[in-house]
């Protein structure tokens, strides 16, 4: 099981995350209270030892020339689109980024439904209002759905330490992607993510 902590505002909180064992670290360069620019991003992360661990940058409905400059001036490994990107963005955007793209949908229905015509290489599925809302999804409709895709998917949207195992024993994602889940008062907090992690890894 895979298991990526997003949302990172500091150098500190980074630290905090790579003692744990997490496969990816996302940091938000869309409108959003955990927003950071390319110039912060790049030092929060200056010398820092990432080992295997991929850094992911987080955009939403931005240019993709915006998009792109990003990634290469802080050394983005996936780009991770929670829009409304079309398709055809996902294609052009892959054709010229030299990483993964991954594209996350809120869990309705609507979405549900073209799972499979989504060209990214990985799909999340966040809340049914999407947008990182902090909002659980519905498992009970992703169950409905999941037996008919074609790739694997992340489980996004509200997870947090009493509610992880009750979506895995429903679901089947690959990994799962948390953000306010690990904070308190809006901080990262060591011990959930350490606790976290070690939930997560212990579903295999």
């Amino acid at each position: 099981m895979k298991l990526k902590f997003c949302g990172f505002r500091s150098r500190i909180d980074i630290e905090k995350a790579l003692k744990c064992e997490i496969d990816y670290l996302g940091i938000i360069f869309a409108k959003s209270k955990r927003k950071v620019d390319s110039e912060q991003a790049k030092a929060m992360i200056k010398g820092l030892d990432f080992g295997l661990v991929k850094l992911v940058g987080v955009f939403m409905d931005q240019r993709l020339e915006e998009v792109l400059e990003i990634a290469e001036y802080v050394g983005l490994e996936i780009i991770q689109l929670h829009g409304s990107e079309s398709n055809d963005y996902i294609v052009e955007l892959k054709s010229r980024f030299n990483g993964d793209v991954w594209k996350a949908i809120p869990g309705s229905e609507e979405y549900l439904i073209d799972f499979n015509e989504i060209p990214a290489d990985l799909v999340l599925i966040d809340s049914t209002k999407g947008g990182g809302s902090g909002e659980a999804a519905d498992w009970e409709l992703i169950a409905k759905y999941q037996d008919n895709f074609k790739k694997p998917y992340f489980l996004a949207g509200g997870l947090k330490i009493d509610n992880i195992e009750a979506a895995l024993q429903l679901l089947r994602p690959i990994g799962i992607d948390i953000s306010s889940g690990i904070e308190i008062d809006g901080y990262k907090s060591l011990e959930l993510m350490k606790e976290i992690s070690r939930m997560v890894k212990n579903n295999g």
